[in-house]
């Protein structure tokens, strides 16, 4: 665990930055690595969009400690798992999208979860669809070499976000 806190939190990283508490992308990065390196941003959208439902819903006609104590022990293991380690990792000296990794199981079963949430089974049902047939397109364009053209077809230069390959990195 020294090690772990050495490496972690103390001197300069690999970038060559220290801690940069007053940076806005300080506390993104790992966001925007989930975004362009570890989901694609359909996935990325699904996942926010998740979130945002399940949040709506639990407090929906209920105080804020309400929704809490009706959250229950699934709920609790998900948020904490996606949650505490995001923090570990946004407030040390790592800046590789490999420590996501851990992140990405939470994130979709909260995805799923968020789905299940939508009342209206066509829309539903349509929209578990699409991110079936998407994923399965993703997988086989990142997979294979012979289909990296596509990938390379999908890039997408944002304003705010400059680069964005819309099938993800890697």
């Amino acid at each position: 665990s020294g090690r772990f806190v050495f490496v972690a939190f103390g001197g300069i990283n690999i970038q060559g930055k220290g801690l940069s508490f007053l940076d806005p992308t300080f506390y993104a990065r790992y966001l925007s690595m989930m975004l362009t390196e570890q989901l694609s941003p359909l996935y990325f959208a699904a996942l926010v969009g998740a979130v945002g439902l399940l949040l709506y819903n639990s407090l929906k006609g209920r105080s804020l400690r309400e929704a809490w104590s009706k959250m229950g022990e699934g709920g609790w293991v998900l948020t904490l798992w996606l949650v505490v380690p995001f923090v570990i990792f946004t407030l040390s000296q790592t800046w590789n999208s490999r420590f996501d990794i851990a992140l990405l199981p939470a994130a979709a079963l909260i995805t799923a979860r968020g789905l299940l949430e939508i009342r209206a089974r066509q829309v539903r049902v349509a929209l578990i669809s699409l991110l079936l047939i998407c994923g399965v397109v993703q997988f086989y364009v990142l997979s294979y070499d012979s289909l990296y053209g596509i990938s390379q077809e999908t890039i997408v230069n944002l304003p705010v976000m400059g680069r964005l390959n819309l099938v993800g990195e890697g």
